[in-house]
């Protein structure tokens, strides 16, 4: 009986060392699947973040150029009200 049982632990024995270089041949791939997922992550993210940011400025940019466009015209119409023959030639 104790025989049996050697024989037996020494099959499981050979059957881990064949087995083991699999499992951790599978862990390896497994983790480099995941840091590159990560890392896909993290360039999508930054390359979104960068893309709002450049819409926030454009979008800041496009509104400051359109108050100093209403401000320059509002600065015309009173202009024109408070003088109103300025520009004009007397004879």
């Amino acid at each position: 009986m104790g025989e049996t049982w050697g024989i037996v632990i020494g099959c499981l024995g050979f059957t881990m060392l064949l087995i083991t270089p699999y499992i951790v041949n599978k862990i390896i791939k497994y983790k480099l699947e995941i840091a590159r997922i990560n890392a896909e992550t993290t360039i999508r993210a930054e390359e979104i973040r960068s893309r709002n940011q450049f819409e926030l400025e454009k979008y800041l940019k496009q509104e400051e150029n359109e108050k100093n466009i209403n401000r320059n015209n509002d600065m015309k119409d009173e202009d024109i009200n408070v003088n109103p023959n300025r520009g004009r030639v007397r004879a």
